[in-house]
């Protein structure tokens, strides 16, 4: 059976900088080997040369391998190589502060989730280089939905493989906080079917959820944020302004998504 691989695509040496310090303890506390990876059109040619120049040691810093993939597209690059892991988690960044590089890392992202069923550590603009992401709670989000729940097992193996508190949450947006309903019901008994030692709940209440989860996360200093996508095609594919695209691009800790299983490709 293959060992599991985390998998780290860079752009620049700026991804290193936030990138390579989450993804090495990501790899540590699945006991997996971490490939730092690059895209190039042309293995042989002069720009891959360059890469290897500057990832090559970046790789060798953290104890990872250095993999670069010969593709014309970054996306059919990493779905190729994805293809070739079957047991990959990634690690990659997700930047939205509107240059052309995270244009494109934003549009590549979303490529390849939108077509594959990995687990995968986002990094948002927000998320500082110093980050810890083993130790800190791991907010669960939930809507009420199977679809929501299909993320459940990614977190509570990273729950169980950090020996983190898990806390459940679900949004109830314009609901009464005062009302006599029982809102922790749903949550309550997820939690319950848990297999990690610490479990809370909590329902929020907020016009916004995504605000309502980032600001939750902030107040109690999560280690990252689990989230399934919608499953139309991942997150590029479905209404803009969605609450895991929001909640991606917001936080200030990665947030672990992954398409359901059951989604069909497109």
């Amino acid at each position: 059976m293959p060992s599991p691989t985390v998998i780290v695509p860079l752009a620049n040496e700026r991804d290193a900088e936030r990138l390579l310090p989450i993804g090495r303890a990501i790899a540590e506390s699945l006991d997996a080997t971490m490939k730092v990876t690059r895209v190039v059109a042309d293995l042989e040619g002069p720009r891959a040369e360059e890469h290897r120049s500057w990832i090559g040691p970046l790789a060798a810093q953290y104890g990872a391998e250095m993999l670069l993939v010969e593709s014309d597209s970054v996306a059919s690059g990493l779905r190729f190589l994805l293809s070739e892991h079957p047991d990959a988690t990634v690690c990659m960044t997700i930047d939205a502060t509107g240059g052309r590089v995270d244009a494109w890392l934003g549009s590549i992202v979303m490529d390849v989730i939108g077509t594959g069923h990995e687990p995968f550590f986002l990094v948002g603009p927000s998320v500082a280089a110093t980050h810890d992401i083993r130790h800190g709670p791991v907010v669960i989000c939930l809507d009420g939905s199977e679809l929501s729940e299909s993320i459940l097992r990614q977190a509570e193996a990273w729950a169980t493989a950090t020996s983190s508190v898990a806390w459940l949450v679900q949004v109830v947006s314009g609901a009464d906080p005062n009302a006599e309903i029982p809102e922790t019901a749903y949550v309550h008994r997820v939690a319950g079917s848990l297999a990690v030692d610490d479990v809370q709940w909590e329902v929020l209440h907020g016009p916004d959820p995504a605000d309502a989860i980032v600001a939750f996360a902030d107040r109690i200093r999560a280690s990252c944020i689990a989230m399934a996508t919608h499953g139309r095609g991942g997150l590029s594919r479905i209404a803009l302004g969605s609450v895991a695209t929001q909640v991606a691009h917001r936080a200030r800790c990665p947030v672990l998504v992954r398409r359901p299983p059951s989604t069909p490709s497109p």
